[in-house]
């Protein structure tokens, strides 16, 4: 995805990433990102509510905001979702997911065989 800030408004390239990461995860980009009441978040999945968050240029750091975080887990307990996840890229089309402890616990445990 090359990136060129000259052409383009922020909102295409935050578009770019929802568009991807919802081909990339199987799940449905949500128009208007969350705007309704009833779809929340960027991108959805069955279990899933995912906020997507990108750099337009690529850069070496982001800056992450703890309301990211809170902001997607309280959009998850709205739709009744089970999990939730900050989608960040650094503005090289790569991206990185950050959740709360309590999913990563469930996601350990799952590796681990822990849970079937």
């Amino acid at each position: 995805m090359k990136l060129d800030p000259k052409e383009k408004p922020t909102r295409f390239y935050s578009r770019q990433q929802e568009r991807q990461i919802a081909k990339s995860l199987g799940g449905q980009n949500i128009l208007g990102s969350g705007c309704a009441n009833f779809h929340k978040g960027d991108v959805l999945l069955e279990e899933w509510v995912i906020e997507a968050k990108t750099r337009i240029t690529p850069q070496e750091s982001i800056s992450f905001q703890k309301e990211w975080l809170t902001g997607v887990e309280q959009e998850r307990a709205d739709m009744k979702k089970s999990y939730a996840a900050v989608a960040f890229s650094f503005g090289d089309g790569q991206n990185y997911y950050a959740m709360d402890e309590r999913t990563f616990k469930f996601l350990l445990a799952l590796s681990r065989g822990e849970i079937v």
